[in-house]
This record gives structure tokens, sequence and C-alpha cells, in this order.
């Protein structure tokens, strides 16, 4: 787990992940099943509401904005393990001596890159983790009150009247939420996270080309062959992500736009405003994470040609310089990690995203008045 460890750890510990090498007993395997049998029953519970349920407009928007944000994790998961090759041929990427540092310059370059993927991951899962807090706070405050409401409306198919079944069926629930929510942020900041390590990479190889010379001219083999690599890496883990990336997008929309319509059906400083709040910037947050780092990805590609300029290229025989400039083409308009041509991971998709749900909220709130 030398590749994003917390990542891979925790959903090691979940029982999503297991090692290359890695033999998987009996007993584990049964842990992965439960877990993943608990993660698609709360998500079926939260989705039946929308379609069982006969709910009004404002109870039928909290129940979608739940719901969709399950769903896309269990998508997610999916996707996670039936391409599992995929995922330990982009760690191979990583560990190949192309990426690796030369000198302690290189080194702290490296270094700066993984520190921030790492405390991406922490900052990420404290801030989710507060929210999830919250909700469970606010449970316990109704219990207190002696109102036996679960923290999450989900469709039962058994009678809830008695506190032992009511409790029972809450820890049921504050399990699920606890795995649901480890294994989402996970995966998300993994997928950033991978973008954070190319942008490195490129970073890397800016660097190399930037102190290419007369004098090191035997390398440069060695730096196009990184650069081809770099190229390969962002398509292997653009094919990996855009079965989910896209659903994400999408589901996140509909989250934002039904937990932001349904902001308007309470008073702002009420426990329910709260929540619903700190769940739509949550939502917003892991968004603009793909977006950030995949709009970082393209900026450092578009370096890779600046770095050739400050080179001392002209020392260079005519062939190297036409290597060079292949190369320079090839990375001129940045690499961006792009699906079909429809969608891209940068901050123009995010600020899509916003002006969208900005103009379907006001539409909502026309058809309820």
């Amino acid at each position: 787990m030398d590749v994003l460890p917390l990542n891979f750890r925790t959903l090691w510990l979940c029982g999503i992940w297991h090692e290359e090498n890695e033999k998987l007993t009996v007993p584990r395997i049964a842990y992965r099943f439960l877990v993943i049998c608990l993660m698609f029953y709360f998500t079926f519970t939260l989705s039946a509401v929308v379609f069982v349920e006969n709910s009004n407009v404002s109870e039928l928007t909290e129940a979608i904005f739940l719901a969709v944000t399950y769903i896309t994790l269990c998508l997610k998961i999916v996707n996670f393990a039936f391409r599992r090759a995929e995922m330990i041929e982009i760690l191979h990427d990583f560990r190949h001596p192309y990426c690796k540092a030369e000198h302690s310059e290189e080194s702290e370059i490296l270094k700066g890159y993984s520190k921030q993927a790492r405390k991406m991951y922490i900052y990420l899962m404290a801030f989710v983790m507060s929210d999830v807090a919250y909700f469970w706070s606010t449970f316990a405050f109704k219990v207190s009150k002696n109102i036996m409401e679960l923290p999450y409306h989900t469709y039962q198919f058994y009678n809830m009247s008695s506190k032992a079944i009511l409790f029972s069926t809450a820890a049921l629930q504050a399990t699920s939420v606890l795995y649901s929510v480890s294994i989402n942020i996970s995966f998300d900041t993994m997928t950033a996270g991978l973008l954070i390590l190319t942008t490195g990479q490129l970073e890397l190889n800016a660097h190399r080309l930037s102190k290419l010379g007369e004098h090191n001219v035997d390398s440069m083999n060695g730096y196009i062959a990184h650069n081809v690599l770099i190229n390969g890496t962002v398509d292997k883990i653009e094919s990996f992500i855009k079965t989910v990336v896209i659903p994400f997008l999408f589901f996140s929309l509909l989250s934002i736009c039904a937990s932001v319509f349904q902001l308007s059906e309470y008073s702002v400083f009420s426990l329910e405003f709260l929540g619903l709040f700190s769940f739509a910037i949550c939502i917003l947050l892991q968004v603009l994470v793909y977006c950030w780092f995949g709009n970082e990805l393209m900026l450092k590609s578009e370096a890779v040609t600046d770095a050739i300029y400050r080179s001392d290229w002209t020392m260079l025989s005519p062939q190297n310089r036409k290597s060079l400039q292949v190369m320079m083409i090839c990375n001129k308009d940045g690499r961006t990690v792009s699906f079909g041509g429809q969608c891209s991971l940068t901050l123009e998709t995010f600020v899509w995203i916003l002006k969208t749900s900005y103009a379907t909220i006001s539409l909502l709130n026309r058809v309820s008045a």
C-alpha cells in the first residue's frame, strides 16, 4: 500500500480491497460479502421511500437527495470490484522506475504531492464524519424528547412500534453509514489522489526537461518515455472512473438541487436546516475535489511545454529537437480527464453544475409556489 496508503488501507479494513499477492480466506470473503450486502440493503431502503410511500414534494426531495448519494456509492463499489485488474495496472505505473525520484530535489517534489493527497483524505473524511455526527446527535436529542424517529428516513418491511426494534434498526443504520462514509470518501479521494500523483509526475517530468542540455542528452529518451507513461496512466484513470464519475456528477446535481430546495422549507436556525446545509456542502466539496484536481492536471500538462522552452534545447541535435517538438505538440493544449468530449473534470464543469443547480432550484420554487 505504497500508493495512496490511507485510501487503500481504509478499503482493506472495510473488506473492499485486497493486495495483489494477498490470499483471500473464507472469513475475509464472508466479511466482504456482508459489508456489500449491508451497503446495498441500506441503499434499497433509502430508495424505496421514493417509490413506495405517498409523499409530498418536500418529503420526496428529502428522500431523493439521500437515495442518489448511496446509489452512486453502489455504482462505485461494483466498478471497483469488477475492474480491480485495471486499478492494479495503474498502481504498477506509479511504481515504474521512471516515476521514482533520482535525487533529493525530485524526492521533495513527489513528497509534496503525496502529502497533499494525504491531507485531502484526512480533511474530507473529518468534515463528512462531523456531518454524520450531527445526524446522530439529532437522533439522540429526539429520543431524549420521546420522539421515536430514525435518523435516516428509510422504508422498513417490519413494524417499528417497538423501541427494541427501533434501536436495533438505528444501530444497523449507524453501521451502514459508518461503512458507507469510509468507503465513499476513500473512493472519491482515491480518484482525486491519483490525479494529484499524476500531476506530481508531470511536474517531475517538467523539472527534468527544464534541465535538459548537452550534458544530459542521453537521458532525454527516458524523459520522453516518462511523459508517454504519464499520458498512458491518465488514459487508464479516465477509463477506470468514467463509468462512475458521469453518474456521480448527474446524481450530485440532483442531490444539490433537492437539498437546497428543501432548505427553503426550514428556518435558518433549525436543526433540519443545519443538517441539510452541511450535507449539501459535503456534496459540493466532493464535486469540487474532482474538478479542482482535474483542472490542476491540465495546467501541469501545459507546463511540460514551458519546461521544454526553458531547457537548453539549442544544444541538441536536430533529431532530438524534433522529438521534443512532438512532445510539445502533445502537451500544448493540456491533458484533461474527459468523457467522450462531453464532460471533463475542470473548474468550468464545476461552475456549470452550480449554474444548472441554481436554474433548477428556481424552477422548483416556481412549481411549488
